[in-house]
Order: C-alpha cells, then sequence, then structure tokens
C-alpha cells in the first residue's frame, strides 16, 4: 500500500495509546506520538494515554492535546497493571468516543481493542509494530498479546519481515498491512483519514 496525499476530512477523535513513558518534549517519542502536531495540524482532535510521571497537565498544554490519560508503568512480568490500564482506558474511551485507536506496540493495542469494546465496538484499532518479540515475559501476557494482534483492524510495521510474520503466523489479512516507508511521524495522518474512509479488507 502507498503513502496517499493528504486529504481534507471531517475532524476524527484519535486516541494514541503507549505503554513507554512520556515527557513534555516529543524527540524520543514513538513516530506515533510525534505525529501529534500533524494531526492537531489537520484539524484533528488528539487524546493521549502513556505513563506521565506526574507531568499529565504539562504534557497536555505542551502538546495541545483534547485530553491526557496517565498510565501505570508495566513491568514486562506484571498483570495486575496492565489489567488496571485496561479499565482507565476503557474507561475514557465511552467519554471519548474515538473513530480511531493508534497503538504503539501488542501490550498497548490490549489496551486499545478492550477499550473499543467498552466503547460498544466503535472505532478501528490501528496497531503499529516494530517488532514481534513479545513484550511481557508472563505466558499469559504473551497470549493476551497475540491475540491484541489478530484483532487489530490495522497493523503499521517498518519491516517487510515483519509484516510477513504478522500474515504468516499470525492470520492478519495481507491487505491490512502496511510496510511504512520510514519512521517519518506524517505519515500516520494520512494513513488514519484513509482507513476512516476504506473498511477493513479493503485491499
Amino acid at each position: 500500500m502507498s503513502i496517499p496525499p493528504y486529504a481534507a476530512s471531517e475532524p476524527m477523535n484519535l486516541f494514541i495509546i503507549t505503554i513507554l513513558p512520556l515527557s513534555t518534549s516529543l524527540e524520543h517519542a514513538p513516530p506515533p506520538v510525534q505525529a501529534i502536531p500533524h494531526f492537531l495540524a489537520a484539524g484533528h482532535r488528539v487524546y493521549l494515554a502513556a505513563p506521565l510521571a506526574g507531568q499529565a497537565e504539562e504534557i497536555r498544554e505542551a502538546l495541545g492535546v483534547g485530553g491526557v490519560l496517565p498510565l501505570h508503568r508495566v513491568a514486562p512480568s506484571a498483570l495486575l497493571p496492565l489489567l488496571l490500564n485496561g479499565y482507565r482506558v476503557g474507561y475514557w474511551a465511552r467519554r471519548w468516543r474515538p473513530e480511531i485507536y493508534l497503538s504503539v506496540g501488542p501490550r498497548s493495542a490490549l489496551l486499545a481493542n478492550g477499550g473499543r469494546g467498552a466503547a460498544d465496538g466503535d472505532g478501528i484499532s490501528v496497531q503499529v509494530l516494530s517488532s514481534l518479540q513479545p513484550e511481557s515475559t508472563h505466558w499469559v501476557g504473551q497470549l493476551l498479546e497475540r491475540r491484541a494482534i489478530q484483532e487489530a483492524d490495522r497493523l503499521l510495521t517498518y519491516e517487510a519481515a515483519v509484516a510477513g510474520d504478522v500474515v504468516g503466523h499470525y492470520g492478519a489479512r495481507g491487505g491490512d498491512v502496511t510496510v511504512l516507508p520510514d519512521k517519518q511521524p506524517r505519515h500516520f495522518v494520512s494513513l488514519c483519514e484513509q482507513f476512516l474512509a476504506e473498511p477493513p479488507g479493503f485491499n
């Protein structure tokens, strides 16, 4: 799938979820989080969930997002903090009603899919995968991560090998897996706009 040009569209509600700790600087943030200024410039509403180390209000003001949800930091072997995060994401998903859930990695996608379920199943789950290495060391966590990959509507990755494994070993639909040409954050805006216009399995 090629990256389409920016397209004029109705404003969408976007919920970006990452379990990676963030600060007020986007310099070291994952590309989907770095894309926040691009989403805002295109007129979209953005909400963010991440471990924020007590800087929620500062990050909300610095990024200009509509809302910020602080998450618990989750060790690879921990399940309870992950479940607590899932409950909180579900609660705010019901309030924010996002059309797109953009998650970074399998455990973040697990939270996104749970949030979508809590919000009556509305919205498209878009997962960004840099690798297929499990983020959890507990077997239950690994099973849930695999389920999260399988339930995502769209999968984005930077490596063709990862895309092939997602289709071959995880049962993803080939048309719903996109290999990004690079890690430029601007790609996420046009892709999310395109995903709203196309049902999963379009290609």
